[in-house]
């Protein structure tokens, strides 16, 4: 009977260790396949937005929108460089006065 026991226990540990290490054995299998999964899902979102981010671009370059605003950027630049220049002076020249 005890040989029986004996038996019987060393054949469960025997078959659960078997289990256990087969299940390692699975989820080390399932986890690169899951990773790469999810990086070739990122890796075609990235790509797709890319595209679609250089389509707008383009779409916007051809549209000659950039000439008139950056026209009108430098022509307000211009002009109000000469009113700062003017109260920079005038300031220069008040504070001279003061001393």
């Amino acid at each position: 009977m005890d040989l029986k026991l004996v038996a019987v226990s060393l054949l469960l540990v025997l078959f659960c260790s078997e289990v256990s290490s087969y299940r390692l054995q699975k989820r080390e299998a399932e986890e690169p396949e899951l990773f790469a999964q999810v990086k070739e899902k990122v890796t075609g979102a990235w790509g797709q937005v890319s595209s679609t981010a250089q389509c707008w671009l383009e779409k916007i370059q051809n549209l000659e929108v950039t000439k008139p605003i950056i026209n009108m950027y430098e022509n307000s630049v211009s002009r109000i460089k000469t009113y700062t220049d003017i109260l920079s002076d005038q300031v220069y020249h008040l504070l001279q006065s003061e001393s």
